[in-house]
């Protein structure tokens, strides 16, 4: 045990000589309300709510560093994400424009095959089969006639054996003047 003398608050038994013993060695007596309102003017009890106060004021400081710890870890996450979604774009473009350069390396090398197949076309028929002969190689001297310079000769027909003489035809005037007055 210790030094320091221990109370106790207990309820009053009926009347009697117990009763009477333990209020002669009472400190104070009467109800519990008006017990305990002589409670809160004790020096333990200004100790305690002291202590209360002070627990609520560092609640308090509490949440508002942590409010700034919140606020700060906010800050440093949207600019992670914003990091992050720069390295995002960067990627998907990196990939689109190789995706690009593909597809227009697929299409030069499309178009070189195709002017290569082209070309194997046209080779092909250039080449002597047999069924054409060359033509002779020309003569600078020689003159060619009508029918090879692709000028026909025409033949008048004979009108004595038609049903009907072929009507004569008279050049039509290009354009028209008029006098104005």
């Amino acid at each position: 045990m210790s030094d320091q003398r221990q109370y106790a608050v207990l309820a009053l038994p009926p009347p009697g000589s117990y009763r009477n013993s333990i209020l002669s060695d009472a400190l104070a007596v009467g109800d519990l309300n008006e017990y305990l309102q002589g409670l809160q003017q004790s020096v333990a009890h200004t100790a305690m709510i002291k202590r209360l106060d002070e627990g609520a004021r560092e609640a308090i400081r509490t949440e508002r560093r942590q409010a700034v710890t919140r606020t700060a870890q906010t800050a440093i996450l949207a600019d992670s994400i914003t990091r992050l979604s720069g390295r995002l774009d960067a990627f998907e473009a990196r990939r689109d424009e190789e995706k690009r350069q593909r597809q227009e390396a697929e299409e030069k090398a499309d178009a070189a095959a195709r002017a290569k197949r082209i070309q194997s076309a046209l080779d092909d028929l250039h080449q002597n089969t047999g069924d054409l002969s060359p033509l002779p190689p020309k003569d600078p001297n020689a003159s060619l006639t009508d029918d090879q310079q692709g000028v026909a000769t025409r033949q008048e027909p004979d009108i004595k054996n038609l049903a009907h003489p072929p009507i004569e035809k008279h050049p039509q005037p290009l354009a028209v003047q008029l006098n104005e007055a």
